[in-house]
């Protein structure tokens, strides 16, 4: 007697099946794994945005109190002025004159 083909037929079509179910986790994954990498390149892009954002303001910072160490002072009795380096009078008399900004660079 001859063996039965239909379940033959079955078993390929079974296995056809899971090849398929195997092809489309496969494309899955692939698509899964471009899609971390674009998510990964964008998060660092804007990590990137951020650091440069940062570094502009600190720059921005560190001029404008390089500034204002340049121009403002303290005078020994507690007033403070507006001086250029090696000024040593304010109202005629003559009194130490350090800066009052500490140094942020």
């Amino acid at each position: 007697m001859f063996p039965r083909i239909e379940p033959l037929a079955a078993e390929y079509s079974e296995e056809a099946r899971i090849n398929s179910i195997m092809r489309h986790v496969d494309s899955m994954k692939h698509s899964l794994e471009k899609e971390k990498a674009r998510a990964v390149m964008e998060v660092e892009c804007e990590e990137e945005k951020i650091v440069n954002r940062l570094s502009k303001c600190r720059e921005a910072f560190l001029r404008r109190l390089a500034h204002a160490n340049e121009s403002v002072w303290i005078i020994a009795s507690g007033t403070v002025a507006s001086s250029h380096e090696g000024e040593k009078t304010v109202g005629g008399e003559v009194r130490e004159i350090t800066r009052c900004a500490p140094d942020y660079g």
